[in-house]
């Protein structure tokens, strides 16, 4: 499931990135692109992103160079590339902690410092009881926390989780 989807990602993102040569000219681009993943090196952001590059590179022919910048929930690349040169030869992963880090004040900068060019997944936000619980939908659930005290956890402290909690 999980390699038809990495599957779908790089060839929605393939053809994203070849309409993209149309918009910036034949001139982009003329040298490597560094690509700030904003965690560390082995996880779910860095397998993900360096698939991304090199479906990329592939399509632009020039090298998308990978760099992990961990750190203060991807501020640190994110804050990199708000710093940069606006040449689209640094860029970075996105993911829900720019949101999270921007709305908690972790950030040094505002959300709308950044703009998104291209989604490249969507992943989903499940809320999740134990199996033998006695709510089967959400609705049933929010029935039952109306009338009584419940407990909810979620992922840490400025966290998309604890955002949206």
């Amino acid at each position: 499931m999980k390699r038809k989807k990495v599957v779908k990602l790089v060839l929605g993102l393939m053809l994203v990135l070849s309409m993209s040569t149309a918009l910036f000219g034949a001139a982009y681009p003329t040298k490597p692109i560094q690509f700030l993943i904003p965690f560390g090196i082995g996880g779910a952001a860095d397998v993900s992103g360096r698939a991304i590059a090199a479906a990329a590179e592939a399509v632009l022919g020039q090298p998308i160079v990978p760099q992990n910048k961990p750190g203060a929930s991807g501020a640190i690349a994110y804050n990199e590339v708000r710093n940069a040169k606006p040449d689209g030869y640094t860029i970075v992963w996105n993911s829900t902690s720019i949101v999270t880090s921007t709305n908690a004040g972790t950030a040094p900068f505002e959300y709308d410092a950044l703009e998104n060019i291209c989604r490249t997944e969507v992943t989903d936000q499940p809320l999740v009881v134990r199996a033998d619980a006695p709510w089967k939908t959400f609705e049933e659930f929010v029935a039952y926390a109306q009338k009584n005290k419940v407990k909810i956890g979620d992922a840490g402290t400025a966290t998309g989780t604890q955002l949206v909690a």
